[in-house]
């Protein structure tokens, strides 16, 4: 612009006078007062347009943190395990659970425990694993007085409770040593121990190791 108002200072232009070129003094009226105006607000506009473009980088730097974050998780695929639970439940056979199954929960799918089940036994909270075979174990009864245990096919007598007439099967021990066994126990508390027989009056050692075969406390 500087430019040409410069050139047209000069009093000829292309060969001709200005005054031959009329519409070119107006043109240049029309363009000094513009190019005044352009020099004394130019840091203004500079200012305005420096503002404008910091606030569009200002919008969107706090669209960019204000957007909510985009997290992919990969699916977790579903898994189940297979188990086979027997014994002491109500419908015993092979089914299928989740993953993260517990022994109770194996229990459950089987129609929950029998009357007979032990569960004092059983950890009902431990995670069982695919392909395991679980046994639920029944309560075995606890030998009263006179209960002969059998261990192997072989019936034992338990000195603890057994009555006279069981003391007296026993290999050397008659009515009278039957009674002094029950005597002995019954003012020292049950024996701890087979050799303990040996205390009891009319009983050896020897005796105790012909019978400790067939005795149990």
């Amino acid at each position: 612009m500087m430019g040409v108002a410069a050139a047209l200072d000069f009093t000829t232009m292309g060969g001709k006078s200005l005054v031959e070129c009329p519409h070119l003094v107006t043109h240049v009226r029309e363009v000094r007062p513009c190019m005044s105006w352009l020099r004394r607000n130019f840091i203004l506009l500079a200012a305005v347009v420096l503002g404008v473009v910091l606030g569009i980088a200002a919008l969107r730097a706090f669209d960019n943190r204000s957007a909510p974050e985009i997290v992919i998780r990969e699916a977790v695929q579903a898994r189940t395990i297979t188990i086979e639970v027997s014994g002491a439940v109500l419908a015993p056979g092979v089914y299928e659970l989740d993953a993260d199954s517990r022994l109770g929960d194996a229990i459950q799918a089987a129609g929950g425990a029998s009357g007979e089940a032990d569960l004092a036994q059983l950890n009902l909270a431990r995670r069982i694993q695919d392909g395991e075979e679980i046994t639920i174990p029944v309560v075995r009864p606890t030998p009263g007085p006179g209960t002969v245990v059998s261990v192997d096919g072989v019936a034992l007598i338990d000195i603890n409770t057994a009555n006279a007439d069981e003391l007296d099967r026993l290999p050397g021990i008659g009515p009278a040593l039957a009674d002094a066994i029950i005597e002995y126990r019954t003012e020292n508390g049950p024996f701890t121990s087979v050799d303990q027989l040996a205390r009891v009056p009319g009983i050896s050692a020897r005796m105790v190791d012909d019978m400790r075969e067939l005795v149990t406390i």
